[in-house]
């Protein structure tokens, strides 16, 4: 047993998540908290980041807060700074920060709307993974976790923005996994199906019947549902997984093949 917990284990780690102050990403920072990283959590909410470390830091692990908008390379590069700075080091990347779109026909999608969507979605995760790889390639060591979404996989009616970025994504997972392995750095993805948070709140509200109904396990995840998943792959469990993309969706795209 004491080798499985070693394997799990991130102390001395950190771990820098985007998106990281409420929903999944926070989910996701308190498994690692209880795992023994150090924690960066940013968003474009500053205090909302102030908020989740004061939650976090009763872990007794170290926290930053940082403001950062990941479509901004200037906020990108000033997080792993920061995070450089504070913590000396960055063993593990979350791409975590995300929107749901426009959630219209694409006859009604505006130009900066499906802009906007791939600059967050897509382009951000690129700024942050190339922000991060260079300090991780000369440790010789690193984890970069890509959130991407069933929606990558398998398209939504009125969301062509968002399933066009998450389906990028997926493939700039793999890209950078094949890239990035012989430098030690491993690039997984994690494709959650329904999950309750605040950024998807008032669409639920409108489908919740409708979404539980195309699930086989019978109920919506919720924020920590990912942090299993997360962990595996923020830790030496997680050392021989390149690329690979766990779907955690409790079945829901077995209903739709």
């Amino acid at each position: 047993m004491a080798v499985v917990d070693e394997a799990f284990d991130l102390s001395g780690k950190v771990a820098v998540i985007t998106g990281g102050a409420t929903g999944i990403g926070l989910g996701i920072a308190q498994g690692f908290a209880r795992a023994g990283a150090d924690l960066v959590i940013a968003a474009r909410r500053i205090e909302k980041c102030e908020a989740a470390c004061a939650v976090l830091a009763e872990y007794g692990v170290g926290t930053l807060a940082v403001q950062c908008d990941v479509s901004r390379e200037r906020d990108v590069q000033a997080m792993i700074d920061a995070a450089l700075s504070r913590f000396g080091r960055v063993d593990i990347l979350v791409n975590n920060a995300g929107i749901t779109g426009a959630a219209k026909p694409l006859l009604d999608i505006e130009l900066t709307q499906w802009q906007k969507t791939l600059d967050t979605n897509l382009t951000g995760s690129m700024l942050c993974a190339r922000a991060v790889a260079g300090h991780m390639a000369e440790r010789g060591s690193g984890k970069i976790i890509n959130i991407v979404s069933a929606g990558g996989i398998k398209p939504l009616a009125n969301s062509a923005d968002y399933c066009a970025s998450k389906a990028g994504l997926l493939m700039l997972t793999d890209s950078l996994a094949i890239e990035l392995a012989g430098k030690g750095i491993n690039v997984n993805a994690i494709c959650p199906g329904y999950i309750e948070s605040d950024l998807n709140k008032d669409l639920l509200d409108k489908i919740r019947e409708q979404a539980a109904r195309k699930v086989p396990i019978g109920y919506m995840a919720k924020p920590d549902s990912l942090q299993g998943a997360a962990l595996l792959l923020a830790s030496d469990a997680g050392d021989y997984m390149v690329g690979a993309s766990l779907v955690i969706d409790g079945g829901s795209l077995l209903t739709t093949r």
